[in-house]
């Protein structure tokens, strides 16, 4: 039984880290995906004056975005404002956003890729670790209480989504193409984006992250089998570099209900879950070994706030207490979402103690 005393004994541990490593909490942290961005009107108000690219490029303003919603919100978690895509810059790729990403030398053909450049991530994208030093450092001197700073990059099956060009086909289909077409290829690839996260993460950790998201966010489209062939080694080749640089990694997988056996395979401290996975038969799954995070429908946060609370008080009472859990959505806060749902959403874990207790009945699941 875990008294309020141990809890108190382990105030100084940030709440996140202590549920990342599976332990009982008094009630669970709480961030969310893309918690920084267009639905808050200080961010559009920055958005008037730079692109999306110069927010992430400068260390000040990255901070300053990354602030947004820890000074309006309070959450337990702060990420570094950035983007997937930064790390194509060391590959010698053009990247834009108008609005969405945009790759200006796509890859065609297995000759494409060896025309791929490696620079370095320390000389490319030097900005990020800047500005998570400086993160870290605002969070410390903005709340008493220790805050949680996150790091993240795209998965290596995501990012050649992104890479790989897809002429007609839709749902990046074209990258399952590439892959059937010439697997031997794809895996060298995505072998070759394996060294360059690792290297970005690492800088990230060397820059005083906490611990680190890896966003898979298009595996989720791929059968089982394809995800064991082609994403997985170079995923868990991610997770082992992370965790001997003595951090937790958080792997999130969109649309991933059925992947979910594979993605415990990658070794990973915490599985973040789209809305439509149950959360009963994880839990079973991964028999209480890893943490979990998410699965709260970000849709729900367009409803009137006091029904948000009923929905966030639902959900926590249904949750075992004494699993790892991180309070966060299925995906990323939807833009035009209402502040004051999320006001409301951060408010209602923050006190749900009561909600929280001992038991780990999966009935309700």
């Amino acid at each position: 039984m875990h008294t309020q005393e141990s809890f108190e004994a382990k105030a100084k541990t940030p709440l996140m880290l202590r549920a990342l490593r599976g332990e009982a909490l008094e009630r669970p942290p709480v961030w969310l995906m893309r918690q920084a961005g267009r639905y808050m009107a200080e961010y559009r108000a920055l958005k008037e004056k730079y692109s999306f690219l110069e927010l992430c490029r400068s260390p000040e303003l990255a901070v300053e975005v990354s602030m947004q919603p820890m000074n309006a919100f309070d959450m337990d978690a702060s990420i570094i404002f950035a983007d997937i895509l930064l790390p194509f810059t060391p590959l010698g790729l053009e990247i834009d956003f108008n609005p969405g990403p945009q790759v200006a030398n796509k890859i065609n053909s297995p000759s494409d890729i060896e025309k791929l450049k490696y620079i370095g991530v320390a000389e490319s994208c030097s900005f990020v670790g800047e500005a998570i030093s400086s993160l870290k450092n605002e969070l410390s001197s903005s709340f008493e209480q220790t805050k949680t700073l996150i790091g993240f990059a795209g998965a290596p099956w995501t990012l050649a989504c992104y890479m790989i060009d897809q002429g007609p086909l839709k749902n990046f289909a074209g990258t399952q193409v590439f892959a059937a077409r010439h697997p031997e290829v794809m895996l060298s690839l995505l072998d070759r984006l394996a060294a360059v996260i690792e290297e970005y993460l690492l800088m990230q950790i060397e820059a005083g992250a906490d611990t680190v998201q890896l966003f898979d966010t298009w595996a989720g489209l791929l059968p089982i089998d394809d995800y064991r062939k082609f994403a997985l080694p170079a995923t868990k080749r991610i997770v082992e570099t992370v965790q001997k640089a003595g951090k937790p990694i958080i792997l999130y997988v969109n649309s991933a209900s059925h992947l979910t056996e594979a993605m415990l395979e990658t070794g990973a401290n915490c599985l973040s879950l789209d809305s439509c996975t149950n959360l009963g038969r994880v839990i079973k799954q991964s028999e209480g070994k890893v943490a979990l995070q998410g699965n709260f429908e970000a849709t729900n946060l367009f409803k009137e706030p006091s029904t948000v609370k009923l929905e966030v008080e639902a959900a926590l009472r249904s949750f075992p207490r004494n699993n790892g859990y991180i309070f966060n959505l299925g995906h990323g806060v939807l833009q035009r979402t209402p502040t004051e749902s999320v006001k409301t959403l951060v408010e209602t874990v923050k006190g749900s103690k009561s909600f929280w207790n001992d038991k780990n009945s999966l009935e309700s699941l």
